[in-house]
């Protein structure tokens, strides 16, 4: 495992000077700041004097109910998004204990912002002055994206179900620091990944959880994006956080690969009551663009319209946008079984660099939207070969 103990001063000096390169496509979108892009090495948060200490990045080899986890994370320079390096997070085997193929101890990889000498959990943006990294505003953010490198023996669940979360936990400002959350604020953002083979998948954290912990998977639970009533915001208030796959992979070992993690703010009124967990991606080898998306869970029969431009819809309007192919979509599933999704493969993306793609419920005049790189960006989004060209590796997923 490439881990590293990293001083205060070491740790300052190899993040200070780290500016966010991240692949802007609107212009909206400019209030951002880079969480994390592995291009430094991992430290100990929590050091140990049996061995198994915590790692800012971490994967814990058992859950809470001890079920083992047979995995690693590593800093790796084999693939990136953005830059040289990502995290590569690896699950090299089926606990043989494990009956339930469709909720296994897979991929659980963790963010755990530690004071060692306090023996209490950071908010995320103290963690960060902790490493000496400067630009992160307070009140300013209002969504998370992140990159996944997805392989092809990645299951995805049916539409309507989900493969992937991203468990958050929050804690209200004056509450006791010994722990990551207050007031239960422990939640999860589920999503349904596709199958890919070599493909970098945009997730898009907004501040809608699916679920929260303790509750029937049944209610909806509608923006939090001031999880305690009023004063901080969601990002502010979050501790650790972590990303799980949930279903079987077809092979072992398997690799995701996840990069580009940056806060930014969306100050377009977007629809995120009743259109939240946006993800999507572009496959050039079958020029196919998949946007996947949570529903109200209150709203069984209302069906999404789906719309598309090359340029930022929100600046041109809903009304101006291309009506996409086969762009009504029904709900598939019931109550908690919200997932949609769209693709499509009948989409012009010749000379194109980006598509938008927005989405709006037929009861709603507010949309949601998500920007596809369809061609470039940073260390190529669509397809990345290994950094290294001149070394050559035989890769199985």
């Amino acid at each position: 495992m490439k881990n590293s103990n990293y001083t205060v001063a070491q740790i300052a000096i190899s993040v200070t000077c780290f500016l966010s390169a991240s692949f802007v496509y609107a212009k909206e979108e400019l209030n951002t700041y880079k969480l994390e892009g592995f291009e430094s090495e991992n430290f100990v948060v929590r050091p140990r004097s049996d061995g198994y200490n915590r790692w800012e990045w971490g994967f814990p080899n058992s859950d809470n109910g001890g079920r083992t986890r047979n995995g690693e994370v590593n800093f790796t320079d084999k693939y990136a998004y953005d830059g040289k390096q990502s995290l590569e997070a690896i699950i090299l085997s089926l606990d043989p204990d494990i009956s339930n193929t469709t909720n296994v101890q897979n991929i659980f990889a963790h963010y755990y912002p530690y004071d060692e000498d306090k023996l209490e959990y950071r908010y995320i943006h103290e963690q960060e002055a902790f490493k000496g990294k400067l630009g992160y505003q307070l009140g300013s953010y209002n969504r998370l994206r992140f990159w996944i490198r997805i392989p092809k023996a990645n299951v995805q669940s049916e539409v309507k179900q989900t493969n992937f979360h991203f468990g958050t936990y929050v804690r209200n400002t004056g509450q006791p620091r010994k722990s990551s959350e207050s007031d239960n604020g422990h939640f999860y953002h589920y999503y349904n990944l596709p199958s890919l083979d070599g493909v970098w998948h945009q997730v898009i954290v907004d501040t809608h959880p699916s679920h929260q912990r303790g509750f029937s998977g049944s209610i909806e639970h509608g923006d939090k994006e001031y999880p305690f009533g009023s004063g901080e915001k969601y990002f502010d208030l979050m501790t650790r956080f972590y990303v799980q796959v949930k279903s079987k992979p077809t092979t072992y070992p398997t690799a995701y690969y996840i990069d580009g993690l940056e806060f930014y703010n969306d100050p377009n009124p977007e629809n995120i009551d009743q259109i939240y967990s946006l993800h999507g991606s572009y496959s050039p080898v079958i020029d196919s663009i998949l946007v996947g998306w949570l529903r109200n869970k209150n709203e069984d029969s209302v069906k999404h319209e789906v719309r598309y431009s090359y340029t930022d819809i929100h600046d041109v309007g809903w009304d101006a946008a291309i009506t996409a192919p086969d762009g009504i979509v029904s709900p598939p599933g019931m109550g908690g079984y919200n997932g949609m999704e769209y693709s499509t493969n009948k989409i012009n993306t010749s000379g194109k660099s980006v598509v938008y793609i927005a989405i709006k419920p037929q009861n709603s005049n507010l949309f949601r939207q998500i920007a596809i790189p369809v061609s470039g960006g940073p260390g190529d989004p669509l397809i990345s070969p290994p950094n290294s060209p001149g070394s050559l590796q035989v890769i199985l997923n």
